[in-house]
């Protein structure tokens, strides 16, 4: 669930002390990003967490057999295993215009 400066600024700039603060801590990962090279945008994923208790249809799921980390850092597969829900693909722009709404963005 990938975000930018520019787009944060847009929506959130006048929302007060939350709009404030999401727009500086993701300004401050660009800043150090950007001195690196190259253009940069910032994964949130703790709304994308959120944002399928809200609307699940947002977060498109697969539900398979929890894997095993093997001491190798690579994974091993056990269908006796409880099933776990993984996320693979999230309605960006569904999610975002959401939080915009709730956090009083008026500019949607």
């Amino acid at each position: 669930l990938m975000v930018t400066v520019p787009e944060l600024q847009h929506y959130l700039g006048d929302c007060g002390d939350i709009g404030a603060y999401l727009c500086d801590i993701v300004a401050k990962y660009a800043q150090e990003e950007e001195r690196a090279g190259g253009a940069y945008s910032k994964v949130i994923w703790d709304v994308a967490v959120l944002a399928y208790l809200v609307n699940p249809d947002w977060v498109y799921t697969t539900i398979h057999h929890s894997p095993i980390l093997n001491d190798d850092c690579r994974f091993s597969f056990d269908n006796s295993r409880h099933f776990v829900r993984e996320a693979v693909h999230v309605d960006r722009d569904g999610i975002l215009t959401d939080l915009y709404r709730k956090l009083g963005s008026r500019k949607i």
